[in-house]
């Protein structure tokens, strides 16, 4: 009987609620988070892909080689810190690819190697790709701060809240009396709600190209931990 009742709180979990579930499930606020980092890390990114075109276009007289190198090795480390991120946030648990070779014998080999290896580029697809995920935080994060400024429109009321522009005019909304208050409240949690959804969604895109490009998922099978091939 116990265990019974314990099903079913755990079935009647708030936090499996439909569409107001989220503001309650710790997940959406890890993947908020992701999104948060998401946007600095997207836009240096596309620094680092700058310094690849730019390896590649100098190669013909030598130090593009170098460049080219290097922006690799650097792509690799951050591949492996985006996949450690991606542990972390997005509800995954991914392991190292094991494709680079180990029977080198040369220096020249230990560089091949990585050249070689499809985990490089994997990462390098990855990352190129972590920049739309940039540009698409924009998309609930405005929606976010919008969503708060109008949250708490019937605690400082009147007010005008600024919610964008259109063709480089401000979209204002004069708020002068409480039913106007408490109407922009009530659109502040609908946008809220909206972006947490849409932070849910871009978590889930990202998850499956975390688990396409950047590691092997594992598995638990009674109690082993294992990859899934």
């Amino acid at each position: 009987m116990l265990r019974i009742i314990m099903d079913f709180i755990s079935a009647s979990s708030p936090s499996k609620l439909p569409v107001i579930g989220v503001l309650v499930d710790a997940s959406t606020y890890k993947h908020l988070l992701y999104l948060l980092m998401a946007l600095p890390l997207g836009f240096a990114y596309s620094a680092l892909f700058s310094i690849l075109v730019v390896g590649i276009a100098l190669t013909v007289i030598g130090i593009g080689v170098l460049i080219l190198l290097a922006a690799l090795f650097i792509t690799r480390g951050i591949a492996r810190f985006e996949r450690w991120l991606a542990n972390q946030l997005l509800d995954v648990e991914l392991d190292t690819y094991d494709d680079v070779a180990t029977d080198t014998d040369s220096t020249f080999g230990d560089l091949t190697k990585y050249l070689e290896a499809a985990s490089t580029w994997r990462g390098v697809g990855f990352l190129s790709m972590k920049f739309f995920i940039a540009v698409f935080a924009l998309i609930p994060l405005f929606v976010l701060a919008n969503g708060l400024s109008l949250l708490v429109a019937p605690l400082r009321y009147p007010y005008t809240a600024r919610l964008g522009e259109v063709n480089d005019e401000p979209v204002r909304w004069s708020i002068e009396t409480f039913p106007e208050a408490l109407l922009a409240g009530l659109v502040g949690v609908v946008g809220i709600l909206i972006m947490f959804h849409l932070a849910n969604l871009s978590a889930y895109i990202t998850r499956h190209m975390a688990t396409a490009l950047l590691g092997v998922e594992m598995s638990t099978v009674d109690g082993k931990t294992t990859s899934r091939t």
